[in-house]
């Protein structure tokens, strides 16, 4: 049990908050067919999810550094023109957002997607309303797991690190609390790409046992 309530509650977006693997998969798919390649399943992409789009496109459509752009900016277009499915919030996340709210708990959302994306996906899902701060992919010159990212949000609430939790599903979210010396909790329902270490940690399995970490 975390001794303390924390004062902010820090969430990754991408396989924390909503299940978008799908959406990306589909499009990821309609792209390969494109370029001759045969289609991929879910599971291949989860270790790239987390990485940000160049990487993501570099090794799904298994091109070179110098040809991903234009694919990153088609993948973009298509997946803005995607409507996001209210289910694909994971469940029990409307509970804890509204838990954290009644402790007077602010709450951040700290990702590597861009805004834009960002933006549209919480505004379909009806959960933009919650969050006071997103610090998405492209506002700083820094991305996760860069704790300068982490760091932002704790500084638009004028807070320290020991006052706030991030939560995460991937490597690369676990490394990103640690160099900001953000407590860590662990999603494991998410897109875990080799998150190691949390024995003596904090792992949730569904969003709705957030509560029973705090006294």
């Amino acid at each position: 049990m975390i001794c303390q309530f924390p004062n902010l509650a820090i969430y990754d977006l991408d396989g924390t908050l909503v299940d978008s693997i799908y959406q990306v998969h589909k499009i990821i798919n309609e792209l390969r067919a494109e370029l001759g390649k045969h289609p991929m399943n879910v599971g291949q992409l989860t270790p790239w999810i987390s990485l940000g789009g160049i990487e993501l496109i570099i090794n799904a459509l298994e091109v070179r550094c110098e040809e991903a752009k234009p694919h990153l900016k088609t993948f973009r277009a298509r997946y803005l023109a995607e409507k996001t499915p209210k289910h694909l919030v994971y469940e029990g996340v409307f509970e804890a957002l509204e838990h954290f709210q009644e402790r007077d708990c602010n709450l951040a959302i700290c990702t590597n997607k861009p805004r834009n994306l960002v933006e549209k996906i919480l505004r379909e899902t009806d959960l933009a309303a919650y969050f006071a701060c997103v610090v998405a992919g492209g506002d700083l010159p820094t991305q996760k797991p860069n704790p300068a990212n982490l760091l932002h949000c704790l500084e638009h609430f004028a807070l320290q690190p020991s006052q706030a939790v991030f939560i995460g599903d991937s490597r690369v979210d676990q490394m990103t609390a640690e160099s900001a010396d953000v407590q860590f909790i662990f999603f494991s329902a998410g897109y875990d790409d080799g998150v190691f270490g949390i024995e003596s940690g904090f792992t949730i399995n569904r969003h709705s046992e957030t509560s029973s970490l705090f006294q």
